[in-house]
């Protein structure tokens, strides 16, 4: 099976994750796409996280193996929560860097990763971005807003659903906007690092800019940035990393 004809997998416990399916067919028209919902195992609600844990995985498995699918997205909020032993035994492991987004599960995914990391905060450094709107009721995207007041409102709901301090790795989620409206990001973002420097709410704040024109202008002869990020704490200095 050629990587276009492999479809986007969704999987739920009932239709909610349609809600879901919708934005991803006006987003990506041509893509093939399988939706499974485990009937037998509906409400998940009503299971413990163990027999999720369980339950979840098997099923994927089977679904993978027959389909195989170059995405799976896991559309049950509940179904989710697979997520936690995870992330707990990739800090376990070594793994110290968790990326998310605002926008992932209308920001459900900030609140799993929030989760997983409690009480370990401090071992690991979190990454999340901005720039797209949504509603966190109807799980639906509304839009984007590229706009400095924006950027001020999502990095407190970031951190009020990461439930931390601080973000360690803060991305500009639009891809395509054009590199002066990024630029012009950049004083807010300084504004947030001082004033959570000063009151600590948000400790360390980095900024990448993933913007392909952004990126051809700031890479070196011969190499090829695919981010770029710039960092107020040396302790941490990756300026110019992940380079491909």
């Amino acid at each position: 099976m050629t990587e276009t004809a492999q479809p986007i997998l969704f999987f739920d416990s009932g239709v909610g994750g349609l809600s879901v399916v919708a934005p991803t067919r006006a987003l990506l028209p041509s893509a093939p796409i399988v939706y499974a919902a485990d009937s037998a195992g509906f409400p998940y609600g009503t299971r413990t996280e163990a027999e999720i844990a369980a339950r979840v995985p098997a099923l994927l498995g089977r679904l993978v193996e027959r389909y195989r699918p170059r995405l799976v997205v896991i559309a049950c909020n509940t179904a989710s929560t697979i997520a936690l032993p995870v992330v707990r035994a990739a800090l376990d492991s070594g793994i110290t860097l968790f990326d998310t987004a605002d926008t992932y599960g209308a920001g459900h995914g900030e609140r799993i990763l929030g989760r997983a990391l409690a009480g370990r905060r401090d071992e690991a450094l979190v990454a999340t971005k901005w720039g797209w709107t949504f509603d966190e009721a109807t799980r639906q995207a509304t839009g984007r807003d590229a706009s400095p007041a924006y950027l001020r409102r999502a990095v407190v709901a970031s951190l009020r659903r990461l439930g931390t301090d601080r973000i360690d790795l803060y991305h500009l989620h639009l891809a395509d906007l054009p590199v002066p409206r990024a630029e012009a990001l950049l004083g807010t973002l300084e504004e947030l690092v001082a004033e959570g420097e000063d009151r600590a709410t948000v400790q360390r704040v980095w900024r990448m800019l993933e913007n392909a024109e952004y990126k051809r202008r700031q890479a070196p002869p011969g190499v090829k940035i695919t981010s770029r990020a710039l960092s107020r704490d040396r302790r941490y200095p990756i300026t110019n990393a992940f380079r491909g």
